[in-house]
Protein backbone atom coordinates (compact mmCIF):
# COMPACT_ATOMS: atom_id res chain seq x y z
CA UNK A 1 0.00 0.00 0.00
CA UNK A 2 1.40 3.68 -1.05
CA UNK A 3 1.02 6.12 2.00
CA UNK A 4 -2.35 8.30 1.84
CA UNK A 5 -0.43 11.38 2.11
CA UNK A 6 1.70 11.31 -1.10
CA UNK A 7 -0.40 12.05 -3.49
CA UNK A 8 -2.57 15.31 -4.58
CA UNK A 9 -5.74 13.24 -5.20
CA UNK A 10 -5.89 11.74 -1.64
CA UNK A 11 -5.04 15.17 -0.11
CA UNK A 12 -8.04 16.88 -2.33
CA UNK A 13 -10.28 14.06 -1.22
CA UNK A 14 -9.01 14.65 2.82
CA UNK A 15 -9.70 18.56 2.34
CA UNK A 16 -13.27 17.56 1.30
CA UNK A 17 -13.81 15.42 4.04
CA UNK A 18 -12.67 18.21 6.65
CA UNK A 19 -15.72 20.13 5.35
CA UNK A 20 -18.17 17.44 6.14
CA UNK A 21 -16.66 15.76 9.28
CA UNK A 22 -13.53 16.28 12.05
CA UNK A 23 -14.45 12.48 12.83
CA UNK A 24 -12.58 10.99 10.85
CA UNK A 25 -9.50 8.05 10.49
CA UNK A 26 -6.95 7.05 8.10
CA UNK A 27 -5.84 3.60 7.48
CA UNK A 28 -3.20 3.34 4.76
CA UNK A 29 -5.35 4.19 1.31
CA UNK A 30 -8.80 3.75 4.06
CA UNK A 31 -10.30 6.62 5.42
CA UNK A 32 -12.83 6.24 7.80
CA UNK A 33 -15.58 8.30 9.00
CA UNK A 34 -17.60 8.57 12.16
CA UNK A 35 -16.74 5.12 12.65
CA UNK A 36 -20.08 4.85 10.51
CA UNK A 37 -18.37 4.86 6.74
CA UNK A 38 -15.72 3.85 4.51
CA UNK A 39 -14.07 5.56 2.15
CA UNK A 40 -11.54 3.55 -0.16
CA UNK A 41 -9.17 5.35 -2.60
CA UNK A 42 -8.11 4.23 -5.67
CA UNK A 43 -5.55 6.71 -6.97
CA UNK A 44 -3.90 6.57 -10.48
CA UNK A 45 -0.42 5.37 -9.03
CA UNK A 46 -2.39 2.54 -6.89
CA UNK A 47 -4.42 1.38 -10.06
CA UNK A 48 -0.99 1.12 -12.12
CA UNK A 49 1.07 -0.84 -9.86
CA UNK A 50 -1.75 -3.36 -9.67
CA UNK A 51 -3.59 -3.34 -13.26
CA UNK A 52 -4.26 -7.23 -13.52
CA UNK A 53 -7.30 -6.40 -10.45
CA UNK A 54 -8.25 -5.02 -6.92
CA UNK A 55 -8.27 -7.24 -4.78
CA UNK A 56 -9.84 -5.33 -2.12
CA UNK A 57 -11.80 -7.23 1.45
CA UNK A 58 -15.28 -6.89 2.05
CA UNK A 59 -15.42 -4.09 4.31
CA UNK A 60 -17.61 -4.64 7.77
CA UNK A 61 -19.09 -0.91 7.52
CA UNK A 62 -20.87 0.88 4.26
CA UNK A 63 -18.01 1.61 1.98
CA UNK A 64 -17.73 3.64 -1.19
CA UNK A 65 -15.08 2.95 -3.15
CA UNK A 66 -13.47 6.71 -4.79
CA UNK A 67 -11.21 6.56 -7.96
CA UNK A 68 -9.07 9.09 -9.07
CA UNK A 69 -11.11 9.71 -12.52
CA UNK A 70 -14.36 9.60 -11.26
CA UNK A 71 -13.63 12.15 -8.15
CA UNK A 72 -12.04 14.38 -10.70
CA UNK A 73 -15.12 14.22 -13.55
CA UNK A 74 -17.80 13.85 -11.05
CA UNK A 75 -16.70 14.85 -7.50
CA UNK A 76 -20.00 16.42 -6.74
CA UNK A 77 -21.81 13.33 -7.13
CA UNK A 78 -19.47 11.66 -4.92
CA UNK A 79 -19.40 14.46 -2.50
CA UNK A 80 -22.81 14.05 -2.03
CA UNK A 81 -22.54 10.49 -2.08
CA UNK A 82 -20.51 10.88 1.16
CA UNK A 83 -23.09 12.84 2.19
CA UNK A 84 -26.10 10.29 1.75
CA UNK A 85 -23.98 7.38 3.36
CA UNK A 86 -23.50 9.77 6.46
CA UNK A 87 -27.38 10.21 6.41
CA UNK A 88 -26.73 13.88 5.67
CA UNK A 89 -28.54 14.53 2.73
CA UNK A 90 -32.23 15.27 2.45
CA UNK A 91 -34.72 12.80 2.62
CA UNK A 92 -37.61 12.37 0.51
CA UNK A 93 -40.35 9.39 1.25
CA UNK A 94 -41.46 7.73 -2.42
CA UNK A 95 -45.05 7.71 -1.39
CA UNK A 96 -44.84 11.63 -1.69
CA UNK A 97 -43.82 11.11 -5.40
CA UNK A 98 -45.71 10.71 -8.74
CA UNK A 99 -44.20 7.86 -11.22
CA UNK A 100 -44.12 7.88 -14.76
CA UNK A 101 -42.55 6.67 -18.02
CA UNK A 102 -40.46 9.81 -19.28
CA UNK A 103 -38.66 10.72 -22.38
CA UNK A 104 -34.96 10.31 -23.32
CA UNK A 105 -34.66 14.21 -23.80
CA UNK A 106 -35.75 14.62 -20.10
CA UNK A 107 -33.78 11.34 -18.59
CA UNK A 108 -30.44 11.69 -20.73
CA UNK A 109 -29.56 15.15 -19.11
CA UNK A 110 -30.60 13.89 -15.19
CA UNK A 111 -28.38 10.84 -15.91
CA UNK A 112 -25.26 12.82 -16.86
CA UNK A 113 -25.64 15.25 -14.09
CA UNK A 114 -26.32 12.30 -11.29
CA UNK A 115 -24.79 9.01 -11.74
CA UNK A 116 -21.38 8.24 -11.92
CA UNK A 117 -21.68 6.36 -15.42
CA UNK A 118 -23.18 9.70 -17.06
CA UNK A 119 -26.19 9.32 -19.92
CA UNK A 120 -27.00 5.70 -20.34
CA UNK A 121 -28.68 5.36 -23.98
CA UNK A 122 -31.49 2.89 -23.07
CA UNK A 123 -35.39 1.62 -23.49
CA UNK A 124 -37.00 2.65 -20.66
CA UNK A 125 -37.18 5.41 -18.38
CA UNK A 126 -39.09 5.74 -15.15
CA UNK A 127 -39.19 8.79 -13.05
CA UNK A 128 -40.20 9.67 -9.39
CA UNK A 129 -41.69 13.11 -9.53
CA UNK A 130 -42.15 15.50 -6.60
CA UNK A 131 -43.46 18.90 -7.22
CA UNK A 132 -43.21 18.62 -10.93
CA UNK A 133 -39.53 18.15 -10.26
CA UNK A 134 -37.86 14.73 -11.29
CA UNK A 135 -36.18 13.72 -8.08
CA UNK A 136 -35.07 9.95 -9.25
CA UNK A 137 -34.61 7.91 -12.03
CA UNK A 138 -34.31 4.20 -12.71
CA UNK A 139 -33.36 2.75 -16.50
CA UNK A 140 -34.36 -0.23 -18.01
CA UNK A 141 -33.36 -2.06 -21.34
CA UNK A 142 -35.68 -4.05 -23.16
CA UNK A 143 -36.75 -7.45 -22.63
CA UNK A 144 -35.17 -10.46 -23.74
CA UNK A 145 -36.31 -13.80 -24.05
CA UNK A 146 -34.24 -16.16 -21.03
CA UNK A 147 -33.92 -20.09 -21.12
CA UNK A 148 -34.66 -19.82 -17.58
CA UNK A 149 -38.29 -18.16 -18.09
CA UNK A 150 -41.13 -19.48 -19.77
CA UNK A 151 -42.33 -18.89 -23.64
CA UNK A 152 -43.58 -15.73 -24.38
CA UNK A 153 -42.14 -14.44 -21.31
CA UNK A 154 -38.79 -11.68 -20.85
CA UNK A 155 -36.87 -10.55 -18.65
CA UNK A 156 -35.33 -7.03 -18.69
CA UNK A 157 -32.29 -5.47 -17.36
CA UNK A 158 -32.10 -2.03 -14.74
CA UNK A 159 -29.64 -0.68 -16.57
CA UNK A 160 -29.00 2.15 -13.69
CA UNK A 161 -31.16 4.30 -10.53
CA UNK A 162 -30.21 7.66 -9.47
CA UNK A 163 -31.50 10.29 -7.57
CA UNK A 164 -30.79 13.80 -7.17
CA UNK A 165 -26.93 13.69 -5.80
CA UNK A 166 -27.82 15.72 -3.05
CA UNK A 167 -31.47 14.07 -2.10
CA UNK A 168 -32.03 9.97 -0.55
CA UNK A 169 -34.97 8.91 -1.69
CA UNK A 170 -36.53 6.34 1.01
CA UNK A 171 -38.51 3.67 -0.88
CA UNK A 172 -37.27 5.04 -4.50
CA UNK A 173 -36.05 2.37 -6.00
CA UNK A 174 -39.04 0.02 -5.13
CA UNK A 175 -41.39 1.80 -6.33
CA UNK A 176 -40.17 2.34 -9.54
CA UNK A 177 -39.67 -1.08 -10.26
CA UNK A 178 -43.29 -1.66 -9.19
CA UNK A 179 -44.68 0.93 -11.74
CA UNK A 180 -42.18 -1.19 -14.24
CA UNK A 181 -43.40 -4.35 -13.49
CA UNK A 182 -46.54 -3.31 -13.56
CA UNK A 183 -46.63 -1.48 -16.90
CA UNK A 184 -44.02 -4.60 -18.81
CA UNK A 185 -45.47 -7.92 -16.71
CA UNK A 186 -41.68 -8.58 -16.76
CA UNK A 187 -40.42 -12.77 -15.99
CA UNK A 188 -37.52 -11.12 -13.97
CA UNK A 189 -35.54 -8.60 -13.73
CA UNK A 190 -31.90 -8.53 -13.57
CA UNK A 191 -29.01 -5.98 -12.61
CA UNK A 192 -25.42 -6.14 -12.17
CA UNK A 193 -22.83 -5.06 -9.36
CA UNK A 194 -19.42 -4.53 -9.21
CA UNK A 195 -18.08 -8.47 -7.96
CA UNK A 196 -14.70 -6.95 -6.76
CA UNK A 197 -15.91 -5.29 -3.46
CA UNK A 198 -19.74 -5.98 -3.05
CA UNK A 199 -21.02 -8.54 -1.01
CA UNK A 200 -22.88 -10.07 -4.00
CA UNK A 201 -25.40 -11.97 -1.41
CA UNK A 202 -25.33 -8.83 0.99
CA UNK A 203 -26.60 -5.40 -0.54
CA UNK A 204 -29.20 -2.98 -1.40
CA UNK A 205 -30.38 -4.90 -3.86
CA UNK A 206 -30.75 -8.29 -2.30
CA UNK A 207 -32.66 -6.85 0.30
CA UNK A 208 -35.47 -5.70 -2.38
CA UNK A 209 -35.34 -9.81 -3.34
CA UNK A 210 -32.65 -9.67 -5.69
CA UNK A 211 -30.76 -13.18 -5.84
CA UNK A 212 -27.48 -14.25 -6.90
CA UNK A 213 -26.93 -15.40 -10.20
CA UNK A 214 -23.65 -15.71 -11.75
CA UNK A 215 -19.93 -13.48 -11.95
CA UNK A 216 -18.97 -12.30 -15.42
CA UNK A 217 -15.50 -12.22 -17.31
CA UNK A 218 -13.41 -9.71 -15.69
CA UNK A 219 -13.79 -6.47 -18.00
CA UNK A 220 -10.18 -4.69 -18.34
CA UNK A 221 -10.64 -0.59 -18.39
CA UNK A 222 -8.27 2.04 -19.70
CA UNK A 223 -8.09 5.30 -17.73
CA UNK A 224 -6.64 8.23 -19.48
CA UNK A 225 -5.04 10.21 -16.92
CA UNK A 226 -5.11 13.84 -18.66
CA UNK A 227 -8.55 13.36 -19.66
CA UNK A 228 -9.70 11.36 -16.71
CA UNK A 229 -12.05 9.31 -19.54
CA UNK A 230 -12.76 5.26 -18.57
CA UNK A 231 -13.42 3.13 -21.62
CA UNK A 232 -13.17 -0.83 -22.09
CA UNK A 233 -9.98 -1.58 -23.12
CA UNK A 234 -8.93 -2.76 -26.76
CA UNK A 235 -5.57 -4.16 -27.40
CA UNK A 236 -3.12 -1.22 -28.26
CA UNK A 237 0.02 0.32 -27.45
CA UNK A 238 -0.95 2.47 -24.26
CA UNK A 239 0.02 5.93 -24.07
CA UNK A 240 2.34 7.59 -21.44
CA UNK A 241 -0.53 9.04 -19.86
CA UNK A 242 -3.01 6.14 -19.95
CA UNK A 243 -3.33 3.28 -17.51
CA UNK A 244 -5.23 -0.07 -17.42
CA UNK A 245 -7.39 -2.14 -14.59
CA UNK A 246 -9.29 -4.70 -14.61
CA UNK A 247 -12.07 -5.48 -12.41
CA UNK A 248 -13.29 -8.81 -10.87
CA UNK A 249 -16.18 -8.89 -13.02
CA UNK A 250 -19.39 -8.07 -12.13
CA UNK A 251 -22.61 -9.81 -9.99
CA UNK A 252 -25.54 -10.83 -12.21
CA UNK A 253 -28.48 -10.20 -9.55
CA UNK A 254 -31.93 -11.38 -10.58
CA UNK A 255 -35.60 -10.58 -8.80
CA UNK A 256 -37.93 -13.23 -9.99
CA UNK A 257 -41.43 -11.56 -10.73
CA UNK A 258 -44.39 -13.55 -9.22
CA UNK A 259 -47.53 -13.40 -9.89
Amino acid sequence: MYSIQCNNFEQNVLQQIKQITPNYTLQNNRIILNYALTIVLFSYKYLASQPNSVNEEIETLPTLHIYEDEWRSKKHILVNRIHSLLGYNTCLHARLCNCMNISEDIALPFLQQNHLLGALKTMYYYALIHRNQVVAIAAFSFGRPMRRLPEGVLSYELVAYTSLSDLTIVGGLSKLLNAFVHDHNPGDIMTYVDASFTNVYNNAFTQLGFIFHSITMPITFVINTTTNERNKYKKKSLLTHEIIYRNNGNAKLVLSISY
